[in-house]
């Protein structure tokens, strides 16, 4: 611990700089960067960490990966980008295993504690979202959860988010046997409803008012077994009907004088007339 506590003070008092622009190394680029150049970024000082380490006996790794990232509270996730790429060490003490050791903390905290853009300012041309205008920022961070739920729900979607998705709908269907059921099932459903909206459009609409009066008239006089035939005229089955002298002439005629008035006049929806017809139909005794 002492010797890793050494090397640490080392970066911490010696002028190394954290840049992303430190001069190119050659040949030994370790020796180069510790005694001559002492700039560099996290990746230099983890190398050059790990050598130190392995010089003096202690094991040492070098582990990758990213530090920092943005949160975007719009989906509740944190947006990594490539500029919080990020290395590190981690050397093996005895009793206590693999520790973490982040040379870069001794010599830029702000690079763990805030970010790479707070730590280097003027180097970095800052994506952080939050640092924008907060009107464009929001439109940013909408956009970017419309890219996320995308990745994650149509380019990331695998048979385990499949299984977990049915899961939670909690209808039953746990395996291949049960999903081809309910596909079965869902298919004859569609096309009953398919069906049944056909039959819906198809069906004969419902007469308009004085023809259901007229049907009223005709169902009167079926029971004097006078019957209108179909392509018969009203005025021809009112002549029929008159000369079989079973009905009142002028009654009658009124009725279907009125009827053809509404039917063939310029105002079917005359309420007058309607109602008029209405009450001639239903005073009409056979």
């Amino acid at each position: 611990e002492d010797i890793i506590n050494h090397v640490l003070n080392l970066y911490r008092q010696q002028n190394y700089v954290y840049t992303l622009s430190p001069p190119a190394l050659r040949g030994d680029s370790v020796d180069q960067f510790l005694f001559e150049s002492k700039r560099g970024f996290c990746e230099h000082y983890a190398g050059s960490f790990a050598l130190l380490m392995r010089a003096a006996g202690i094991p040492s790794r070098i582990v990758t990966g990213y530090q920092g990232g943005e949160y975007n509270q719009l989906g509740n996730y944190l947006i990594i980008r490539q500029s919080d790429a990020h290395a590190w060490t981690e050397v093996w003490i005895k009793e206590r295993g693999w520790i973490r050791i982040d040379p870069t903390a001794a010599v830029s905290p702000d690079r763990i504690e805030q970010g790479l853009d707070q730590a280097l300012p003027d180097e970095f041309t800052s994506f952080r979202i939050g640092n924008k205008n907060p009107l464009f920022g929001n439109l940013l961070y909408s956009w970017d959860r419309l890219q996320h739920q995308w990745n994650e729900w149509v380019l990331n979607y695998d048979q385990r988010k499949q299984s977990d998705f049915l899961r939670s709908l909690e209808i039953g269907i746990n395996d291949w046997g049960d999903m081809i059921f309910a596909l079965v099932l869902m298919l004859l459903a569609l096309a009953g409803f398919y069906w049944a909206l056909g039959w819906y459009r198809s069906r004969p609409g419902k007469p308009e008012k004085f023809e259901q009066y007229f049907n009223q008239l005709l169902k009167k006089l079926a029971r004097l077994e006078l019957e209108k035939k179909p392509a018969e005229d009203s005025r021809a089955f009112l002549s029929r009907a008159i000369a079989s002298n079973r009905v009142q002439p002028p009654k009658l005629e009124r009725i279907i004088n009125l009827y053809n008035s509404i039917k063939y006049g310029p105002d079917r929806s005359n309420q007058l007339a309607l109602q008029q017809l209405k009450l001639l139909v239903i005073r009409f005794k056979v």
